[in-house]
């Protein structure tokens, strides 16, 4: 999603070691239509620092 969001209800849970999950519900603008929906990550310690192994999003409605 390019341009801002507004970001919710922001969570982070450690994995292992070096590797943490983290979850947020968003609101934004993508190619000029309102978007919602929940964006995961799962981040990953290396030598040249953190990075993200992982990705995803869904559609969703944020709650009242």
């Amino acid at each position: 999603m390019a341009g801002h969001a507004d970001v919710q209800e922001m969570r982070v849970a450690p994995l292992a070691p070096g590797v943490v999950y983290g979850m947020y519900r968003y609101r934004g603008i993508n190619a000029g239509k309102p978007s919602v929906g929940i964006s995961e990550r799962v981040f990953v310690k290396t030598p040249g620092g953190w990075k993200i192994s992982y990705s995803a999003s869904f559609p969703d409605t944020l709650p009242p």
